[in-house]
């Protein structure tokens, strides 16, 4: 090894207006972190580490049981540490091919503004850094709360403005997670095509997984549909379906039926804390409250079916309606 030395200047290297525009930044990050515990006994940091471990310890065992985590989307003003806690642990535990898929899931409330920048960005952190980006989409479940603490503070709505804003930002972040399967697909074939060593897209090495947890019938068609127009396999795992159980069960056993992915989420806690849960997944899409009365029809045609089935053939057996697999 040669025992010589060189001097580098950076500001050689770069711009020096660029320099010290990165050096603001840090500047103004690092008197961030010494505000964050303003009674400077150090406990925010130990709480925050302990926080870490924590989750830590239930991904170690969750990877033990074969079972996948799913960090569930929270308030805007949590949201930040939420997916700071998220991405470290997608980082650790979504960086080894698993013939299961990844381990650690994200969740992305699409009716924020940011939401689909904050998804981009993320894939971009997870692409540089060798994991895999697991994400779960939701529109979002606390929009009353949001609007009326962001007006109290005199702060940006964070929701979108409307309805309609909010399915094209919710589409949005299911063509842009199915466009990164293609692309990753494309390469394969690629190299296919030169002769060299090709592996399919799969669970064990698609750089995202997509989980579409919606009530909402159009945003299912409408990512089935482009699944067909990509050429995305519905037994390939790489995108997932899911309803709350008892909820829009018509939407989850047709998926069942034609091969798709799908999970029925199943809250489980104190009753005090399961049914705010649940309503807010009611407010979450206005839509389901219909789909209650749509269920209802259809179920009560069943029933009349099989009872005509009865007469005309003395007894029928009922089977389920479709496979579908629990949480």
């Amino acid at each position: 090894m040669s025992k010589s030395f060189a001097a580098i200047k950076v500001t050689a290297m770069s711009s020096p207006l660029l320099l010290q525009q990165v050096s603001d930044t840090l500047t103004s990050l690092e008197h961030t972190f010494k505000t964050m515990d303003q009674d400077k006994d150090g406990k925010d940091l130990e709480d925050y580490k302990r926080l870490l471990t924590r989750m830590e310890k239930l991904c170690d065992q969750a990877q033990k049981t074969h079972t996948r985590l799913m960090i569930d989307a929270e308030q805007s003003y949590f949201q930040p540490a939420i997916d700071n806690v998220a991405l470290h642990l997608q980082e650790h535990y979504n960086n080894t091919p698993h013939a299961d898929g990844p381990l650690v899931y994200n969740t992305y409330q699409m009716y924020l503004k940011n939401a689909l920048g904050r998804l981009q960005q993320d894939y971009t952190r997870a692409h540089r850094n060798g994991y895999v980006l697991a994400a779960k989409l939701v529109r979002g479940a606390y929009m009353v709360n949001e609007r009326k603490r962001a007006s109290e503070l005199g702060q940006e709505d964070p929701i979108c403005t409307d309805i309609e804003a909010t399915h094209k930002s919710y589409n949005a972040g299911v063509d842009f997670m199915l466009g990164e399967m293609v692309h990753q697909q494309q390469k394969h074939d690629s190299i296919k095509a030169q002769g060299g060593e090709y592996n399919s897209l799969s669970l064990k090495s698609s750089p995202v997984v997509l989980f579409v947890a919606s009530h909402n019938k159009d945003s299912v068609i409408r990512t089935c549909e482009r699944m067909q127009e990509l050429g995305l396999s519905p037994q390939s795992g790489l995108v997932m379906f899911g309803q709350l159980m008892g909820m829009c069960d018509q939407i989850s056993y047709t998926l069942g039926q034609h091969g798709y992915g799908v999970y029925k989420y199943v809250p489980y806690g104190p009753i005090h804390h399961v049914i705010p849960y649940l309503i807010r997944r009611a407010q979450e899409n206005s839509s389901v409250l219909g789909g209650v009365t749509v269920e209802r029809t259809l179920l009560w045609e069943e029933v009349k079916s099989r009872l005509v089935k009865q007469k005309n053939a003395h007894i029928q057996p009922i089977v389920p309606a479709g496979p579908a697999t629990a949480l």
